[in-house]
């Protein structure tokens, strides 16, 4: 009898872990469907990418090179913040701007005010330094596909957001 009670058990396990497997599947499938993929277009109006950088020299490199690389966005401005790197991140930065107009470096010598933390005042110095329409902040470490930048904007439009977290 024991035997027989462990082995109803058993299966009874078994059924139950089936049908959670089946509800989590359908559950995704349902997620999947109702998920917004951005479409790559092309965007007209100006966009502003924003990458606040602290000692980041062995990422900000690929990044700048991925957003420089960007298909779709025909007005197009980069602007780095070093924060007072130590690794020579400015440096790999002023050489990728050499070979190209639309990257800039700024640099942050001096603590943040009272009230502020150091990556927002990167930030909010960033967005009052660009010109674009359109505000992209990117981290450093990120590595954009050629048709993100576009897609990205491209979404925000589309759906008339305000902000657009891919």
């Amino acid at each position: 009898m024991t035997s027989r009670r462990w082995a109803r058990g058993v299966e009874g396990l078994a059924l139950l872990s089936a049908v959670g497997a089946t509800i989590a599947t359908l559950h995704t499938a349902y997620n999947l469907s109702r998920l917004r993929r951005p479409r790559p277009g092309t965007v007209d109006e100006s966009v502003s990418v924003l990458v606040p950088a602290r000692d980041e020299a062995n990422h900000i490199e690929s990044c700048v090179s991925a957003v420089l690389a960007s298909t779709g966005v025909a007005h197009l401005e980069l602007l780095v913040f070093d924060d007072a790197s130590v690794d020579g991140t400015a440096d790999v930065v002023i050489h990728c701007a050499a070979a190209d107009p639309r990257l800039r470096l700024l640099r942050g010598d001096a603590e943040p005010p009272p009230g502020w933390l150091g990556k927002p005042w990167a930030c909010a110095q960033l967005a009052e330094a660009a010109t674009g329409e359109v505000l992209v902040f990117l981290d450093a470490d990120v590595v954009l596909a050629p048709t993100g930048l576009a897609a990205t904007v491209g979404q925000l439009r589309d759906t008339s957001l305000d902000l657009v977290c891919p």
